[in-house]
């Protein structure tokens, strides 16, 4: 078990050296011009997704996350009527065929400024290299004897969504975030915090 502890943790500090700082910063001021993030994905990666959409919520962003098939079924809908837009797409391999597909829908359809940002642990995949920016991560393998189980990947896929949530937050005061937390425990953190400053 304690195997692909021992995995996810080379990978992360593989991450720690290599991952793109100024691309993270980037990343950032795209979000903060736009201000509407779209985070999209297949399978594990939507679900990645989803807690990345939940946390850029968390310090002021209008952020969704849109599954990459229901994107190409309408729901790039929510591009529309924006002058400016971040897309983050997230695939492992970088050549999910239905991530691609946003993509090319993104090039044909959208009049807005779309700022494209592929999270993938291929770097020469299609999708790192059409999109405006890429964070690509390397694992040796992924989870379980078969090396299959898409754990590694997943906690590193997180740790790059919330190396881009962290840079946003760092630039914003601790009443402004506290603000975006008027409940719960955090906000008495906040308080707590703020009151010590």
């Amino acid at each position: 078990m304690t195997h692909i502890i021992g995995k996810t943790l080379i990978a992360l500090q593989d991450l720690g050296l290599n991952l793109d700082r100024k691309a993270i910063t980037d990343v950032r001021n795209s979000i903060e011009m736009s201000r509407v993030v779209t985070l999209t994905g297949v399978g594990k990666s939507f679900a990645v997704a989803q807690v990345g959409a939940t946390l850029l919520q968390s310090v002021g962003y209008h952020a969704t996350a849109v599954h990459s098939t229901d994107m190409l079924h309408g729901g790039l809908g929510t591009l529309s009527r924006i002058q400016w837009g971040t897309v983050i797409l997230i695939s492992h391999s970088g050549i999910t065929r239905e991530v691609l597909g946003v993509l090319d829908s993104i090039d044909e359809h959208a009049r807005a400024m779309i700022y494209t940002v592929a999270v993938t642990g291929n770097h020469q995949s299609e999708l790192a290299e059409r999109c405006k920016i890429a964070l690509p991560y390397k694992i040796d393998e992924d989870g379980s004897k078969h090396g299959t189980i898409p754990t590694v990947s997943v906690a590193v896929q997180l740790a790059i969504i919330n190396s881009i949530v962290c840079e946003a937050a760092d630039q914003l005061t601790t009443e402004t975030l506290a603000s975006f937390h008027p409940g719960g425990t955090l906000h008495t953190k906040y308080e707590e915090k703020i009151a010590s400053e």
